[in-house]
């Protein structure tokens, strides 16, 4: 209570505005980071996670086969592949070069372009999380998922239909994949699925987004870039 008797209004307390939009009736929401959005944005505009999101059956169909095709992966300890040992003893040897011992006193890392680096990169790094055995199934298994969507990507790029990149899952457990030759086999995906960009760019612009994956291309498999050059 005031002198004059009337009581006094209690001073409005501000606060600091919260980023949270309500709608009546639901929840509210927390807007996501801009990077996250941006992220969000360009996953559902790609061309891959489209024709999966508009052909449900497809995606039902790819899993299952997709699965099937790494069953045999699941009853031994080691895949059968002629030059698989040597590709993950050399992408362990990526490991051992920073850790002070033996292999390090007599190899290093070759820092030039040389066309494996991507697939050994991402066994030597998988090999250091899970081990060799587990870095050459999850290897492989990338392998056989690569292959056929790369060409739903260029059924698409054609105005096919992207269904018939599952007949190509009949492939891919083939000469190449028996004799080890896992960076050529992702190589050749990896260079399918440019040329389907490269089919579909209409301007320098478009042309420069395909750049990233050409270079993906080029670090992988010399086979991979020959495809491009001489189909591109």
């Amino acid at each position: 209570m005031s002198q004059g008797g009337a009581e006094q209004a209690p001073a409005a307390v501000e606060s600091e505005p919260v980023p949270v939009t309500t709608v009546q009736g639901e929840a509210p929401v927390v807007p996501r980071p801009r990077l996250a959005r941006r992220f969000v944005g360009w996953w559902r505009a790609a061309q891959v996670v489209r024709l999966f999101a508009e052909d449900k059956p497809l995606l039902v169909a790819f899993i299952a086969l997709w699965l099937s095709a790494m069953a045999p992966m699941f009853v031994t300890p080691i895949l059968p592949l002629v030059d698989m040992g040597v590709n993950i003893g050399a992408a362990s040897l990526m490991n051992d070069v920073f850790h002070p011992g033996v292999v390090r006193d007599h190899y290093f890392l070759n820092p030039r372009i040389v066309p494996y680096w991507t697939v050994y990169s991402v066994m030597s790094l998988v090999d250091w999380v899970a081990g060799p055995f587990v870095a050459v199934k999850v290897t492989v298994g990338l392998a056989l998922g690569l292959t056929p969507v790369s060409v739903m990507r260029l059924m698409r790029a054609f105005g096919r239909s992207p269904r018939l990149g599952l007949w190509v899952f009949l492939l891919t457990w083939d000469t190449n994949l028996y004799w080890g030759w896992i960076t050529f086999q992702v190589g050749m995906a990896l260079g399918i699925w440019v040329l389907a960009w490269v089919f579909e760019s209409r301007n320098w612009k478009d042309a420069l987004k395909v750049l990233p994956l050409t270079l993906a291309v080029a670090l992988t498999h010399i086979h991979a870039v020959a495809l491009c050059l001489v189909v591109g």
